[in-house]
């Protein structure tokens, strides 16, 4: 982002929400790229990755970090204010203003299908997948089967079939 804001460099690619918005912030008139703003399909951008191995031997700490992940950003939708406060206060190096700015704008991203918090919906994570194949992104298309199990978003069905507790 410093090449970019020093003129050294006309583009980069960075998140719209973070690097984006602080470009914008210190330099009003740069243009971000959003890329379903040109055909790539809605994604999750925010998953939680483990090791088979993992997902095996304590599924429980799994289901509770994820759980926990929800939890706060449900919060987060209720509090906004205060969640960006929160996150000054931890973290006062941040300039408060960009971080209600980041907020403000991710917080239509927080909800997934059926404006849940938290999901993996199936059909999306496909168009994703097909849609990045499509463009190079990587060489074959992704299993979705494969590299996401659904079972662990957040209110999902325990094994056992019984709603999450959380």
């Amino acid at each position: 982002m410093g090449d970019l804001l020093a003129g050294r460099v006309p583009a980069a690619t960075a998140f719209w929400s973070d690097e984006g918005l602080t470009v914008r912030a210190k330099r009003p008139g740069f243009h971000v790229f959003q890329v379903q703003d040109y055909g790539a399909p809605s994604y999750p951008e925010l998953v939680v990755c483990v090791t088979g191995a993992t997902l095996r031997h304590d599924p429980t700490l799994i289901r509770e970090t994820v759980d926990a992940l929800a939890r706060g950003y449900e919060y987060a939708l209720a509090n906004p204010a205060q969640s960006a406060a929160d996150l000054d206060r931890a973290v006062p190096s941040l300039d408060p203003k960009l971080v209600a700015t980041q907020l403000n704008a991710l917080i239509p991203a927080f909800r997934g299908t059926g404006g849940r918090v938290g999901v993996l919906d199936t059909a999306t994570l496909r168009a994703w997948a097909g849609w990045e194949a499509r463009f190079g992104i990587v060489r074959s298309e992704p299993d979705v089967a494969q590299a996401f199990d659904p079972s662990f978003a957040a209110g999902a069905p325990t094994s056992a079939g019984a709603p999450n507790a959380g």
